[in-house]
């Protein structure tokens, strides 16, 4: 019986060991991550009392270039309609104007000759019923 006592115990020995070793591992693996968040909550505070006020003051730094960028923007809108209507008007004083009011008494020219043309033309077309009638009667006496 020693013997199997013996085997037993050298056999329960690794597996206790290597219990142990897995326990101590897993503190480890644990208290690095413990240590990491500790470190890195050091810092965050660290970074968070210099930086307390710096959100602020980059929303004031923001508004300014906003208020200027605005500004730049309605001036440079102002100028272009200046040059806009400056243009228009080098534009209006090169095309003659008497031309483009001519216009409307041209077309009121052209409806009246076409309504004299059209007087003329319905003449014509009884002169020629006439002749056919004429022609028709001393054809007929003939």
């Amino acid at each position: 019986m020693a013997k199997v006592k013996t085997e037993e115990v050298l056999q329960t020995k690794p597996v206790v060991k290597a219990t142990a070793l897995l326990r101590k591992g897993t503190r480890a693996y644990i208290g690095i991550y413990g240590a990491a968040f500790q470190r890195a909550q050091m810092r965050f505070e660290q970074v968070k009392g210099a930086t307390d006020g710096l959100f602020t003051d980059l929303v004031i730094r923001g508004t300014e270039i906003e208020n200027r960028a605005v500004g730049m923007a309605k001036i440079a809108q102002i100028k272009t309609s200046d040059r806009f209507s400056a243009a228009t008007d080098k534009v209006a004083d090169l095309v003659p104007v008497a031309a483009n009011s001519r216009v409307a008494e041209l077309e009121l020219e052209v409806a009246q000759l076409n309504a004299k043309i059209s007087k003329l033309a319905k003449p014509a077309k009884k002169s020629a019923a006439k002749a056919k009638m004429t022609t028709e009667k001393t054809s007929k006496a003939a």
